[in-house]
């Protein structure tokens, strides 16, 4: 897999990580998130596969997810989910004519994907600054106060 493409980002590989394309300045992809993801995008357990008359119908309006692989060498396959009877999705491949029955624990992984979370999270810098113009005192080792400067 080189990329897996959803509505509102790009997932590409880059070297040994995963990295959100298209990031504005002062951003940075959170490569663990965008690995776990991958993850379980391609940990996707089938459980059965569903006959066309009775998928079919709930193709027919919005999927609850879609997104796209891009694999090696260019091929791009389309994936679309959606919501079942009982606890339940329906996932359809673009390569292949068959529908086939996946749990809804591991779509929701799914769904809650997006940009945002996929973004390493800034981390404050908190400089060491005396509190109210307070001096830092050394420690003095010397078995006085701690923190007073002295015996």
């Amino acid at each position: 897999i080189e990329a897996i493409s959803f509505a509102d980002f790009v997932l590409k590989k880059q070297e040994k990580d995963w990295q959100v394309q298209d990031l504005q300045e002062g951003q940075a992809s959170d490569t663990q998130a965008a690995a776990d993801l991958v993850a379980k995008v391609i940990g996707l357990t089938i459980q059965a596969v569903v006959e066309p008359k009775e998928a079919e119908p709930l193709f027919a309006g919005p999927p609850a997810l879609q997104y796209a692989i891009t694999r090696k060498g260019g091929t791009v396959v389309d994936f679309r989910l959606v919501k079942a009877e009982g606890d339940s999705y329906l996932l359809k491949q673009s390569e292949r004519n068959l529908y086939c029955k996946v749990h809804n624990l591991q779509v929701e992984g799914l769904l809650k994907a997006n940009r945002a979370t996929l973004l390493a999270k800034a981390q404050p810098v908190e400089a060491a600054k005396p509190v109210d113009g307070d001096a830092i005192a050394p420690v003095d080792g010397g078995g006085g106060e701690m923190g007073k400067g002295g015996n």
